[in-house]
């Protein structure tokens, strides 16, 4: 470093900070320098950029100023040039504490769409201007972008409303935390503009009966193969397989003297990988989803993905002077973080009660375990991730896009669907209680399914279903496991 020259301490700095001049010979210009030492020991060094030294006094003192205060509010100082967006992403990266997909996608959203715009912006300094910007810059940020790799992307050219809102939320979350951690003095209200974005929503909400039982009856066919082709091959019912028998049968239909792992089905375009957790995989995804669809539980990781087996009750219910089972879903965190209950239908308690027959020949634990688990862990799954298998399902039977070209997802399929399935039948106020859902929610978003619906549904309800003997029939097989829940209970 240059010999200083001309040096000054400031006053009533501890002497922690001084200007000074660096020798003629070894530098360019005659600016003074600002240094200042922090609490660690170490010196900072700025160019006050001027050559008179009162000015330069002055910058020195507002700067120790400025330093001596982060000191008092217990944080790290950052130089005003470095108050920018970009300048505090890692900072609040780190600060995060979310599923690591959040984070992935907090990341990805920066890195791709707000750091390129707002990156150098100082943080106080950012307005509704700068945010209008924004969204002219990000409608046409796919144009940008060749049809064909779009096409390969599977993107679209638009951009909707709810994708602004979600990055503008993204935005304000990392100034918030700043204006928290005393970085900054204030968060800007800043808004999507009304007409920014499409409105129309991508994913469908409701498909037709026809189209929800092709692809239930498909998801049956790929998740009980190994049980239902052993049981026609050994001649006894595929629930009365065990996991052996049906394994050993894949094994055997293998081509190749059993060296390959997969095999096509008749009636399914994607082939059938063979492993244990596999067939574990594809059966866990049609139960969870049968289950939310017959209870109205979201497909979520707080609702479905925590269900235990201990939050599960078998209540006798009489229809038509016939006692059945129904099982009573106690969901300990809704959406809004209470603990609600839910009944599953005839047809659901009976899906439970055949999982649960499937847990014990897979060795899941039946008794404190989580109803839907990781195998062979037995650990707590996402409800995205099993949204990422059901995609990847219905993308290989391509079944992805409902008759209208939308998409179709988890919670469309299992969630939207149940509520229209309710509102055929049942009362707003009967749907709300059971969905877990007001009923302005229900007239916003279902307001083509309660239109459309037969008049005389508001004045009379339909006759009770026949009831399912819960001791012959269709339960016949299942008697031990009505008695295992019960125990479980108890």
């Amino acid at each position: 470093m240059p010999r200083q020259i001309e040096s000054f301490v400031l006053p009533h700095t501890d002497n922690r900070a001084r200007v000074f001049k660096r020798n003629q010979k070894n530098t360019n210009n005659s600016y003074y320098y600002i240094k200042i030492r922090k609490p660690n020991g170490k010196y900072t060094i700025r160019s006050a950029k001027t050559d008179d030294l009162r000015r330069a006094t002055n910058k020195a003192e507002a700067l120790f100023e400025e330093m001596r205060l982060s000191e008092v509010r217990g944080i790290e100082w950052t130089p005003e040039d470095s108050k920018t967006i970009e300048g505090f992403y890692k900072k609040f990266i780190a600060s995060l504490s979310a599923s690591k997909k959040r984070i992935y996608l907090i990341t990805n959203t920066f890195e791709r769409c707000l750091l390129p715009h707002f990156g150098e912006k100082k943080v106080e300094a950012i307005r509704q201007s700068d945010w209008n910007e924004y969204e002219d810059w990000r409608l046409s940020f796919y144009e940008r972008v060749e049809e064909k790799e779009r096409k390969r992307r599977g993107i679209k050219k638009t951009i909707s409303r709810a994708t602004l809102f979600a990055e503008l939320q993204m935005l304000l979350q990392m100034i918030r935390f700043l204006a928290d951690e005393g970085y900054v003095g204030f968060v800007p209200k800043i808004k999507v503009r009304k007409m920014s974005g499409i409105r129309t929503r991508q994913r469908s909400k409701t498909i037709s009966e026809s189209e929800w039982n092709k692809i239930r009856e498909r998801l049956f066919k790929s998740s009980h193969y190994p049980f239902q082709a052993a049981g026609r091959s050994l001649g006894k019912s595929w629930e009365e397989v065990s996991l052996s028998e049906a394994h050993d049968f894949m094994v055997s239909q293998v081509p190749n003297k059993g060296r390959g792992t997969t095999i096509f089905i008749d009636g399914l375009k994607r082939p059938l990988s063979i492993g244990k957790s596999h067939y574990f995989s594809r059966l866990r995804t049609f139960y969870s989803i049968m289950i939310c669809y017959h209870s109205g539980i979201r497909p979520s990781t707080s609702e479905m993905c925590s269900l235990t087996w201990r939050h599960i009750e078998l209540d006798e219910v009489e229809i038509k002077s016939k006692k059945i089972w129904v099982a009573l879903l106690k969901v300990d965190s809704s959406k809004k973080d209470e603990s609600k209950s839910r009944y599953l239908s005839q047809n659901g308690t009976l899906h439970l009660l055949r999982w649960l027959k499937i847990c014990k020949k897979f060795g899941v634990d039946t008794d404190k375990g989580f109803v839907f688990p990781r195998y062979p862990s037995g650990k707590k799954i996402t409800g995205s991730e099993i949204g990422q298998l059901f995609s990847i399902f219905l993308k290989g039977e391509g079944l992805k896009k409902d008759s209208l070209g939308r998409s179709i997802t988890l919670y469309s399929y299992a969630r939207h669907q149940a509520i229209a399935s309710m509102l055929k039948n049942w009362d707003l106020t009967k749907v709300a209680v059971q969905a877990d859902c007001s009923v302005l929610t229900l007239s916003t978003h279902y307001a083509d399914e309660i239109m459309r619906r037969e008049p005389s549904r508001f004045a009379s309800r339909e006759k009770d279903p026949h009831p399912i003997d819960r001791k012959g029939g269709a339960y016949k097989a299942l008697q031990t496991e009505v008695a295992e829940l019960r125990r479980v209970i108890k």
